[in-house]
């Protein structure tokens, strides 16, 4: 089945907005364009078809070549009178649409475009800055009347946007050009701020803390960019600046785990003892760290961290650190207990009936539970929407009883948060995302529902294809949410080839088939080193076809990570649960169907069905430190019951095709 959602602006052509409505003659010429065929529109533009023509949205044919098309397509319309600051209902025009070709920018401006155009208080430089490798393009903006200091209507400016991209050399070129190192941002991101309009008043006041005074120092910081907090440190920004909910620079480099990161902020005056709204200490999130670093952990307790510092839960530093397992560093305190792991529970090996029952128990839970979290929260989260709908989609297509207008319904919030920005998202403004790994987690289950490709697609994928460095990795570096925060390259890598390879963008496919197979060499030659970096290496390696041998190898190496209860582990001193089981499981069943009927795939099998809780559900416990304010989503384990979610998901598809191997087993 084939979907096509028309949400937001420009669904219909109405009566006041017909000047701006496409022909149904020229309509053709845009998704020309789309598909890469330029010579359509040079041919159309010859037989009198007017340059200047629009699609509903208000588009022009020059704007679609800036996203689509080469530069001689784009030289041809200028020369042929297409007028270069034409802008589309949001406010967009072709130079924003260019970025970061340089070539294209440079046509467009030698023709008139503005460089200072804004749409939302978005311009050019802004973009442009957030986008690695783009140098080039950010100095000739600015050499061509670029206003360094331009903010958009969130408070945000080119210092910021560069910084949390970890652009130095962006950064340099702005800081030398008389940019800010100082600006804060005064609200939240647009995808965040339509979140933050469906929680209740309290929730709305802590979110916005949490965003008003966001710095460029604090970007830095969050993507572990040691030289652009050199650089920002080096012009002025001030290592003490703190969010209105309390944050600072140091509780992401604490964090992260970044030794050097924290000495320069400790030196620069960093408050070691600062703590947000909910009570978080840079000393619980180092304790908490992926990075396991005692040293960091050793440097904020020399410089007088409060060993006795609480959050908002009782919970001190060594909570923290015993919820990861960080051994070495739950010994550094004197009063630590031992790491309380709970026993797995016990019962009769499986038979098809219990596999099958066990799966349709947790997917009858995600139907009826999924659904409920966009309403409150305004998030197309990745643990209660994104893989719930991969869960729902893959049991119906097996035939279990999930109605479609319940994964339709979850098609549609993903689509309805991600549309109102897709014109932000086309131009490479990819900031709003928050990160990568939110598009490609949205992207994949859209795919496997059947949802068509489009502008909204192609701008997620374009922000992937940006998003992705010269070696062929994709980093995350901005979140605080183990293991979804994908605490190592591996992941993010995986997850961004498999969404640009579902939705290819036809005129843009050369380049994204050149980026999946710098992902497939990356991923070849990456060590793992975090829980996820096994089975989404294993992923990773079939997502981008990779050689059958690679792939087998990768799984052997996945296979030797599961615990002798059956289970795997989100790190190797934590103890085995359903999450990492769950993603484990179906990792292996993907590089070789076969699998399912191994010993192995069956001890993990066993461990899931002895943790599954009665009402379908498996609890794990949270290790994050979150960004948005709990509240109760519809699903159960409480303050756990997000990361449960994802977990719930992971392991009823990892179950899916083992009931079916039983099933067939009987059946002999």
């Amino acid at each position: 089945m084939r979907v096509h959602l028309f949400i937001g602006i420009g669904a219909v052509c109405s009566f006041a907005h017909l000047s701006l409505c496409q022909e149904p003659k020229t309509q053709y010429l845009f998704e020309a364009l789309r598909q890469g065929d330029g010579s359509i529109v040079r041919v159309a533009i010859k037989q009198g078809v007017e340059v200047n023509s629009r699609d509903a949205d208000g588009n022009t044919l020059l704007m679609q070549t800036g996203t689509y098309g080469k530069a001689a397509d784009l030289e041809f319309l200028l020369t042929h009178g297409a007028d270069a600051n034409a802008s589309n209902r949001t406010g967009h025009t072709a130079l924003m649409r260019a970025i970061p070709d340089l070539a294209k920018i440079k046509l467009l401006v030698e023709h008139g475009a503005e460089v200072n155009v804004s749409a939302g208080g978005t311009t050019p430089l802004l973009i442009v800055a957030g986008i690695r490798s783009a140098e080039n393009a950010v100095r000739y903006l600015i050499e061509h009347g670029a206003d360094v200091r331009a903010t958009d209507e969130q408070g945000s400016d080119a210092v910021m946007a560069a910084a949390l991209a970890a652009a130095a050399g962006n950064l340099k070129i702005l800081l030398d050009g008389g940019a800010s190192s100082s600006s804060e941002a005064k609200e939240r991101q647009p995808l965040n701020k339509a979140r933050t309009a469906k929680l209740d008043q309290a929730a709305q006041e802590r979110l916005r803390k949490r965003a008003e005074g966001v710095t460029a120092l604090m970007n830095a910081a969050r993507v572990d960019c040691e030289t652009c907090v050199r650089l920002l440190l080096e012009h002025g920004s001030d290592a003490k600046a703190r969010t209105n909910g309390g944050l600072t620079a140091l509780h992401y480099a604490a964090f992260k785990g970044n030794l050097p990161v924290v000495r320069l902020l400790l030196e620069a005056g960093a408050p070691v003892n600062a703590a947000d709204d909910r009570g978080f200490s840079p000393w619980m999130m180092a304790a908490n760290s992926r990075s396991k670093n005692p040293e960091v952990v050793r440097l904020l307790l020399d410089r007088g961290a409060d060993i006795r510092a609480k959050d908002e839960l009782d919970r001190t530093p060594a909570d923290w650190a015993r919820l990861g397992a960080h051994h070495e560093i739950v010994d550094m305190f004197p009063t630590a207990e031992a790491v309380n792991i709970a026993p797995v529970k016990t019962a009769a090996r499986p038979t098809f009936k219990d596999v099958h029952e066990a799966v349709a128990k947790s997917l009858a839970l995600l139907e009826e539970s999924a659904p409920k979290f966009f309403p409150k929260s305004g998030c197309i989260s990745c643990h209660n929407v994104s893989l719930p709908l991969a869960a729902l989609s893959e049991g119906r297509r097996r035939g279990y009883p999930v109605k479609p207008a319940s994964t339709q319904q979850l098609v549609k919030q993903t689509a309805a948060t991600y549309l109102p920005q897709r014109d932000n998202l086309l131009s490479g403004a990819c900031a709003i995302l928050g990160s990568p790994s939110v598009g490609s987690h949205s992207l994949i289950p859209l795919k496997a529902e059947g949802y068509a490709p489009d502008a909204f697609t192609d701008a997620v994928v374009r922000c992937l294809s940006l998003a992705q460095y010269p070696d062929g990795h994709t980093h995350f570096g901005i979140d605080t949410r183990p293991p979804l925060s994908a605490e190592g390259d591996i992941p993010e890598t995986a997850l961004s080839a498999r969404a640009m390879k579902s939705y290819l963008v036809p005129a843009m496919a050369g380049d994204l088939e050149t980026k999946i197979a710098r992902a497939r060499a990356f991923l070849v030659s990456a060590r793992p080193e975090f829980g996820d970096d096994y089975p989404y290496r294993v992923f990773g390696l079939v997502w981008t076809d990779a050689a059958t041998g690679q792939i087998q190898e990768a799984a052997r190496e996945l296979l030797a990570q599961q615990r002798p209860d059956g289970g795997w582990a989100q790190n190797s001193d934590l103890s085995s649960d359903a999450y990492e089981t769950g993603l484990s499981l179906s990792a292996l069943a993907a590089a070789d169907p076969g699998s399912v009927k191994s010993a192995a795939y069956r001890r993990g099998v066993d461990y899931l069905m002895r943790t599954q809780e009665a009402d379908g559900s498996w609890h794990v416990q949270s290790r994050a430190f979150g960004f948005q304010p709990y509240f109760e989503s519809g699903f159960p384990h409480g303050h756990d019951q997000w990361i449960s979610m994802a977990a719930t998901a992971w392991s009823a598809m990892a179950l899916m095709p083992a009931a079916e191997q039983v099933q067939v087993q009987a059946a002999r």
